[in-house]
């Protein structure tokens, strides 16, 4: 399943493409490299059965490398995530 990554950091929104995905971390394909020890707001959304549906988070980044894919892979582990969010997280697999 194909799920879109918004990437904020500060006032700044990136686009992204998931590569990755568990319980405690992501690891996106973006055309930005992000230092390790970056904060950011993380919003994954994908389309379900005709409705859309999104997971937001709080993460921080953990490693970044260019990537064969052209771009940069980069690695986060997420800090904070409501229950809801969780929950759907739970349900969905990259």
């Amino acid at each position: 399943m194909a799920i879109s990554a918004f990437v904020k950091v500060e006032d700044v929104q990136l686009h992204a493409k998931t590569l990755d995905l568990s319980s405690s971390g992501l690891s996106v394909l973006m055309f930005r490299s992000l230092p390790p020890g970056t904060s950011c707001e993380i919003e994954l959304r994908w389309m379900s059965n005709r409705h859309s549906e999104f997971i937001q988070a709080r993460a921080t980044v953990l490693h970044a490398s260019l990537a064969a894919e052209g771009g940069f892979r980069v690695g986060m582990r997420f800090d904070h995530m409501d229950q809801e969010s969780r929950a759907m997280l739970s349900m969905i697999s990259v």
